[in-house]
């Protein structure tokens, strides 16, 4: 077990990294939104990553060729940073906005690698994507996302939702927020460690392993066929359903909960 709680530390340094590296400080006084909403066409080089920081809704596609399209009043879309680092565009305005109508953003790309959301919006997924992928959520917003590959890490620091549908070898769960986690599909190996007050749904994700940690207040519900390493060291509780061999290891006010 000393190696699946050296496994969280892990991720938790990583999630407070990628939350980090989108801060971006906006000085001046606040430029309020003019006129009406109008859409248009961004040049941008080439990216992998978004980090939406700022109030929005970003819609994703799929396809061989990358367009982005912005959509808001002109004035705010005058204000949009199209820098690119790493492999990673970081959206936000490079001064104080407010009081503006709804913005978005229309993406279209063949590889998506990192999704951050730290803001009260949305990003979505339209397609299924075959990349391995790193999802964070620390803002009050929401993350759909589908997809498919060898190893995929969500985290979850916020008040906010995420929705996962993917088929991956690996997918890693780190939860210590107030939202909830919902994950359906596949997978040969599931680690959850869950450590904030929300809540991660996993019955409809087949995982054939599954190393769950339970030590917060919220509660887990995993589905496993073959075997489970399941730890409560919090108020929080583990439900399982499957066939899987279970090893139960129950330090906390919490149960783990055989569902069937």
């Amino acid at each position: 077990m000393k190696t699946v709680l050296r496994h969280w530390s892990l991720m938790t340094f990583l999630a407070f990294g990628i939350a980090v590296q989108g801060c971006s400080i906006v000085d001046g006084p606040c430029e309020k939104g003019k006129g009406d909403i109008v859409r248009r066409d961004v040049d941008i080089e080439a990216f992998t990553g978004i980090n939406m920081t700022m109030a929005g809704n970003v819609t994703i596609e799929r396809g061989e060729a990358l367009k982005v399209e912005i959509e808001g009043q002109p004035n705010i879309l005058d204000l949009i940073s199209t820098d690119v680092e790493d492999g990673q565009w970081t959206i936000y305005p490079r001064s104080c906005v407010s009081n503006h109508k709804d913005f978005s953003v229309f993406i279209t790309l063949p590889e998506l690698e990192n999704i951050t959301l730290t803001g009260s919006g949305s990003i979505t997924t339209l397609d299924s994507f075959d990349d391995d992928v790193n999802v964070l959520l620390s803002g009050s917003g929401k993350i759909t996302y589908a997809g498919q590959g060898e190893k995929a890490n969500v985290a979850l620091t916020g008040s906010g939702k995420v929705t996962f549908t993917g088929d991956f070898a690996n997918i890693t769960v780190a939860h210590s927020g107030s939202g909830s986690v919902l994950l359906s599909g596949a997978t040969d190996l599931l680690k959850v460690n869950c450590s904030g007050s929300g809540g991660i749904d996993a019955y409809e994700l087949a995982a054939a392993k599954a190393q769950v940690v339970n030590s917060g207040s919220g509660s887990s519900k995993v589905y496993v066929t073959e075997e489970l390493e399941a730890v409560v060291s919090g108020s929080g509780s583990i439900f399982y359903r499957g066939d899987a061999v279970v090893d139960e290891t129950d330090n906390g006010s919490g149960s783990i909960v055989n569902d069937n």
